[in-house]
């Protein structure tokens, strides 16, 4: 479908050479933006000052409408140059497609065919009206470059689409639309290469027991690592630090110099010593050092001490863990900090995780062995045969009651992310919980470990390897942690209305509304239980349900010619999930005496924006509920200068202020100024950028 609505456009766009007459328009916009506050932005390497310029944009627009002999039609061409200079991510400082920086912003044809007036190319849709956010407007993506603080115009992203409207005879209107559908742009997950493989390699040295780190050969990197736009859920997607994009393989990285250790130990020990052999043995007994995990500090001092006293006591099993983490990555991940020499455990509280290791305390040497030089993958899975589809019907009551109903079937404009383990051929990896009978060294059984299976029904994969003669140790079958970028086809069903009623002390007072709802959108679901047994691909997947979104708004005039807007919005996941999850287990933790304690942990609705490591993946509410106030007012002598402020308050304590003026010079020129504010909690959609409040100043000169 979308080949042959390409096809149509190009042909169409083909005849505008019978041109009969063209009108070309343009304008220039200078904008420059500094931080408001000093502080670290999410995802950041390090803090920035107040006054540090992030934006230096430059941008020109070139309008080219015109008239042409075929079927009376007229077309309209927006092109646009870009350049940003101050932009601290260098893919954001020229042109890129589908997004608001696209050299080809618009190009569509009007013509009218009978009753229909068609419009054909590259454009916009507007649905909704709401202040602030986008509810019907589900046609066309967002750029979400500079969240929301662009005008709704700038920040849709027009696609080709093909757009039929036909007024009959009673007034009523009706509209059909086929579109191309694209993916909303979202700073640190848009731009990440597609097929794009993260490693982390660690070559073995001559230090004890032969597994000493001596070289680092690393490629995983940070996404957008410095815009100030990353939300928190985007950082614990492919953050430097946070991401599971890059945490996987440096995680791959610390179990295989535990394999490497293991295959060091076997000629001493026996094969047995394999750490796939170590179904008995977790992460919490080996950091306490009790249990089958007791007993490792020792290999500490001649691994690795950043200690200068050789004469300090072996070092616990804590700090071996970090320093072994702190060797892999650099530090370059949250694996495991806060560990000290002589006390051993250190901050390390799985109870209020904010570190990797915390995440999975139960979590066995023999899990680990499957993940033993695994590596992470970034693939988009958008399918090119979709086409976005809707219509919508308007009309106006005898009593002056507005109204519209829409409907919707498209791809999601908001993608979702699916986990899975592949082997090195691409097949899906199928996890599952063993659970260990032996007995290990302290007598326990009923250890759950993850074990990865082929759709061949193999399951050795991981740590098995051997040492090279050139000292690498080797693993024979490495796994990939594959993160699939997906956008669910969601049924949008909605619809909006508007009335004003005649009052004595406010004047006509406008009541207005809007409505939404979608079936089949993908929300995360985080379940702390599997993540705790290490088991990643059910600790973290995506769900299908329905939400109901409304938005309730009253506008009136104040103060002579002051607009002021009152908003309620509320977002209802009508499949929210909160409950708790039990993994059984014969054994307890930090602990060899008792073996009946289970793994418990909360399964619930994550949530998208701002759950993160440091809050433990925040749960979402059920119910999302916002408040906006707007104000616009026009000022000097004859009105030719305006003001506007829209202030938004969430649920949970988030808060974002705009303050924005344009002051007109003269008929051509206009300067104009914004303040953005962000403040309240910062486990919030907007609290979480507090350090990103901005004041911006600029120019713009039409033509």
């Amino acid at each position: 479908m979308n080949k042959k609505l390409y096809v149509a456009t190009l042909l169409t766009l083909g005849f505008v050479n019978n041109v009969s007459a063209i009108e070309v328009t343009g304008k220039l916009t200078q904008e420059n933006a500094f931080y408001a506050e000093s502080g670290t932005t999410n995802g950041a390497a390090g803090p920035h000052k107040d006054t540090k310029p992030f934006k230096s944009e430059t941008s020109a627009r070139i309008y080219i409408d015109g008239e042409t002999n075929l079927l009376n039609s007229t077309f309209h061409v927006e092109l646009q140059g870009f350049n940003d200079s101050q932009n601290p991510v260098s893919s954001y400082t020229d042109s890129e497609d589908y997004t608001q920086r696209e050299t080809l912003r618009e190009a569509y044809i009007d013509s009218n065919i009978g009753d229909w007036a068609i419009r054909t190319g590259k454009q916009q849709t507007v649905w909704g009206t709401a202040d602030g956010m986008k509810l019907l407007d589900a046609i066309n993506p967002t750029d979400f470059s500079e969240l929301v603080q662009n005008q709704m115009e700038d920040s849709r992203i027009p696609v080709w689409m093909m757009n039929a409207e036909k007024i009959n005879d009673n007034g009523s209107q009706f509209q059909v639309i086929l579109a191309d559908p694209k993916s909303s742009y979202i700073p640190g997950l848009s731009s990440i290469e597609d097929n794009s493989t993260r490693t982390v390699t660690v070559t073995r040295g001559n230090g004890a027991f032969g597994a000493k780190t001596s070289a680092l050969s690393k490629t995983t990197k940070s996404v957008d690592q410095g815009h100030p736009f990353i939300m928190k859920g985007v950082d614990a997607i492919s953050g430097s630090s946070n991401g599971i994009l890059n945490i996987i393989p440096e995680m791959g990285a610390v179990a295989r110099t535990f394999s490497a250790l293991g295959a060091a130990f076997t000629p001493s020990y026996g094969s047995g010593f394999h750490l796939e052999n170590w179904g008995y043995a977790t992460v919490e007994e080996f950091v306490n050092n009790t249990g089958g995990g007791a007993n490792f500090g020792g290999a500490c001092p001649d691994y690795v001490r950043r200690e200068s006293d050789a004469n300090l006591p072996s070092a616990g099993s804590a700090y071996c863990l970090q320093e072994i983490a702190f060797n892999t990555n650099k530090d370059s991940t949250n694996l495991l900090s806060g560990m000290t020499y002589k006390t051993g455990a250190g901050d390390y509280d799985s109870d209020n995780p904010d570190t990797v290791f915390e995440y999975m305390p139960d979590a066995t040497f023999k899990t680990f062995a499957q993940f033993a030089g695994a590596k992470s993958k970034y693939v988009r899975e958008f399918s090119d045969t979709d086409v976005s589809a809707g219509f919508r019907y308007k009309d106006t009551t005898k009593g002056g009651l507005n109204f519209s109903l829409n409907y919707l079937r498209a791809p999601d404009t908001n993608s979702h992310i699916d986990l899975e383990w592949q082997n090195e051929n691409g097949h899906k990896l199928t996890p599952s919980l063993v659970e260990d009978s032996s007995g290990g060294g302290s007598g326990a059984t009923g250890y759950k470990s993850v074990k990865l299976t082929d759709p061949g029904g193999n399951s050795d994969y991981g740590s098995r390897g051997h040492v090279a003669t050139d000292g690498t140790y080797r693993l024979d079958n490495p796994v990939t942690l594959v993160l699939k970028e997906k956008n669910a086809v969601v049924d949008n069903y909605g619809g909006s209305f508007d009335t004003t009623i005649e009052t004595e002390n406010f004047g006509p007072v406008v009541i207005r509304g809007e409505a939404l709802y979608q079936k089949g959108v993908m929300t995360p679901i985080i379940d702390r239980a599997q993540m705790s047994v290490g088991n990643i691909t059910e600790a973290f997947t995506a769900k299908k349900g329905d939400r109901f979104k409304y938005v309730i708004g009253t506008d009136i005039t104040a103060l002579t010619n002051m607009m002021v807007s009152f908003q309620f919005i509320q977002d209802r996941n009508l499949d929210y999930e909160d409950t708790t999850t039990t993994i059984a287990n014969n054994y307890g933790r930090a602990t060899n005496t008792v073996y009946d304690t289970d793994v418990t942990g909360a399964r619930y609705t994550g949530d998208m924006a701002s759950m993160s490591m440091q809050n433990q993946y925040q749960k979402a509410e059920k119910n999302k509920e916002f408040y906006s106030l707007y104000l616009s007012k026009p000022y000097g002598s004859s009105g030719q200068h305006r003001w506007n402020n829209i202030f938004i308050f969430e649920e949970n304590g988030g808060k974002w202020n705009r303050l924005d003026t344009e002051y007109t010079l003269n008929d051509s020129t206009v300067l104009t100024a914004e303040y953005n504010k962000y403040f309240g909690s910062e486990d919030t959609m907007f609290g979480q950028f507090k350090a990103a409040s901005n004041v911006q100043v600029g120019l713009k000169y039409s033509f």
